[in-house]
């Protein structure tokens, strides 16, 4: 959700009360995040981040991630590596935070600078510290836990145009990764949650068959797709799209098995809201004669 440009000021200037300062080192300002998270001072916690981090997550949603991975009515204890500076001039911390019954949870934070004074732009935590090398640019995502901290529950399913665009684009990027038998571009275009959860050579792996009987579905960017069940975003927050296309001649090309070379594409993609756009979750895609 966007804030009007005008609050921009007076966030910065609350911040520098709570957590970002123009003297303090980022460890410090890291721990003095979490401190007042402990206290349940979210609001303090919350008004210490940057603008742009703000405007990727709403207070309500940030407070309730804070409590389910039991960061609040805690005092913790922190623990941070050495600081690393990025190409932007932002600053990069990996490190622990102890949260309710001595549970350590890692944790990565990026600072950047507004106004001078350095400010939480963006957090993660998981079982793995993230590696922002390979930053997606989402402004919070809690690893392991899905969408719903992404605030995608509260999205609006999109329209049918913007819909059948979104299944283009990702079967155009599908189909070129079967043309050059490599996945590398296709997997750096999904979301960053699909990413924590299977790796290239794996993605590669499933579609390789694919690669192998030479499957070609260029043509599918003429045709238009039919949902076989309205699509819907479900109770985790993930937008279900399941439908096909209707088969033409030449669509994957002719070999013994299929001399028409008619063809039916079903599919089914999941798709996670991590700002500022819906990204896939998860592809499956059959071919039928």
């Amino acid at each position: 959700m966007k804030r009007l440009l005008v609050l921009f000021s007076f966030l910065c200037s609350l911040a520098m009360f709570s957590g970002c300062s123009k003297n303090a080192d980022p460890g410090q300002i890291a721990t003095q995040f979490f401190e007042n998270v402990g206290k349940n001072k979210t609001e303090v916690a919350y008004n210490s981040t940057a603008f742009a981090f703000q405007a990727g997550l709403p207070q309500k949603s940030f407070d309730a991630t804070m409590k389910s991975i039991g960061l609040m009515d805690n005092t913790p204890v922190c623990a941070w590596s050495k600081p690393v500076s990025m190409k932007d001039g932002d600053i990069s911390l990996e490190g622990t935070v102890t949260a309710f019954a001595g549970v350590q949870v890692p944790v990565s934070m990026v600072l950047t600078r507004e106004h001078g004074a350095l400010c939480l732009l963006k957090l993660r935590t998981g079982a793995t510290p993230s590696k922002f090398a390979k930053d997606t640019g989402n402004r919070f995502s809690l690893i392991g836990k899905g969408v719903a901290f992404n605030d995608a529950a509260n999205q609006p399913l999109p329209s049918e145009k913007v819909l059948r665009q979104l299944i283009e684009d990702d079967l155009v990027l599908f189909n070129d990764a079967l043309q050059r038998h490599s996945f590398a571009i296709f997997y750096n275009s999904v979301s960053y949650s699909w990413q924590q959860q299977l790796t290239l050579k794996q993605l590669q792996h499933a579609f390789q068959p694919f690669i192998d009987k030479k499957i070609n579905l260029g043509k599918l960017r003429l045709l238009t797709p039919v949902f076989d069940v309205p699509p819907a975003i479900d109770p985790d927050g993930l937008l279900i799209l399941v439908g096909h296309y209707p088969p033409q001649p030449s669509l994957t090309g002719t070999n013994e098995a299929n001399p028409t070379g008619m063809f039916r594409v079903y599919f089914t993609m999941r798709y996670t809201y991590e700002l500022p756009k819906w990204k896939l979750l998860g592809i499956d895609v059959q071919l039928t004669r």
